[in-house]
């Protein structure tokens, strides 16, 4: 009874966060040197940042719609895997659980949006923005 009970509890842990993640759908465009999300019209406020080989970082802001950056524009790329995080606010709200006086006239807001982020990993070739091999590597000793 113990471990099934563990069990369960593990699997609504999971499944939980899961769900969570799977609420936030971007779907991931790229041609050439540009990277772009397109997101649920239900999100906002997103982030994209990208880094890279040889201390490269670059960075851009969407208030809705989709985040888009053309990786060219900040000069050549190099060859190597590049990193990227997207966050955004989501339509879900929360309340806010301690409210401080700010000092203006207006007091801030008693609920805020839920921050969300997804990251990933992709790779340039000359220049280019390449999809993954996902092919086996072949034994040439054969």
């Amino acid at each position: 009874m113990k471990s099934a009970t563990i069990g369960l509890a593990a699997f609504l842990a999971v499944g939980s966060s899961a769900c969570f993640a799977d609420d936030f759908v971007a779907a991931e465009q790229h041609a050439g040197s540009k990277l772009e999300f397109r997101l649920k019209p239900s999100f906002a406020n997103a982030t994209l940042s990208v880094v890279g080989p040889n201390n490269f970082h670059a960075s851009t802001f969407s208030k809705s719609g989709a985040a888009a950056i053309d990786l060219s524009q900040f000069g050549r790329l190099d060859d190597g895997t590049y990193n990227y995080q997207l966050t955004a606010s989501g339509g879900e709200t929360v309340a806010v659980k301690m409210q401080l006086d700010n000092g203006r006239d207006k007091p801030p807001a008693a609920r805020q949006p839920v921050g969300v982020a997804m990251s990933g990993t992709f790779h340039v070739k000359g220049g280019q923005i390449v999809k993954p091999d996902t092919t086996k590597p072949q034994r040439k000793d054969r």
